[in-house]
Order: C-alpha cells, then sequence, then structure tokens
C-alpha cells in the first residue's frame, strides 16, 4: 500500500509548501500576504542548522527561510539549477 504525502491546508485542502504557525485563520487578502511576509523576515534572520556557516548543505538551497550566511558574514545563495525531463523521465 502506497502513502501519500500531501502538503497541504488542514482546514481548506488548498496545496500549500509553507506552514505559518497562527492562532488565527487568516483566508486570504492583505492581512495572511502580511503574515507570510513577516514570519519569511523574522525566519531570514536566524541562521539555517543545515547550512552551518558554509560547513553544510541545505537540501532546501534557495527555497530555504533560513539564512545562509558564511564565516566571513556574506550571504551565500546557491546557484540556480534547472533539470529538464523528456518523455522517458
Amino acid at each position: 500500500m502506497k502513502k501519500e504525502v500531501w502538503r497541504a491546508c488542514p482546514i481548506c485542502k488548498i496545496e500549500s509548501f509553507v506552514v505559518i504557525p497562527s492562532k488565527t485563520y487568516i483566508k486570504t487578502g492583505y492581512w495572511k500576504s502580511s503574515m507570510m511576509e513577516d514570519y519569511k523576515e523574522s525566519m531570514a534572520e536566524l541562521p539555517c542548522s543545515y547550512f552551518n556557516n558554509g560547513k553544510g548543505e541545505c537540501p532546501f538551497r534557495n527555497s530555504c527561510f533560513y539564512s545562509h550566511i558564511l564565516e566571513d558574514g556574506t550571504y551565500y545563495e546557491y546557484d540556480v539549477q534547472v533539470k529538464y525531463y523528456d518523455e522517458d523521465g
């Protein structure tokens, strides 16, 4: 039996790759966008534990909300990798 994992809101069931902890349910609009931006900004202030000051590698790469800062204090950004698949995968 194959188990499928869905990334979706537990309430509205819309697919989402972001889970923002909140005591308030905000469906759409300005307040939702504002809450998401505030959350991303607060996460960007924290160092990524996978990246580990450049000693490790983050599996989320540029999609990670945490900061990727090298030991010398400079921000690191992964190269964008584009993968193309044909009809055989």
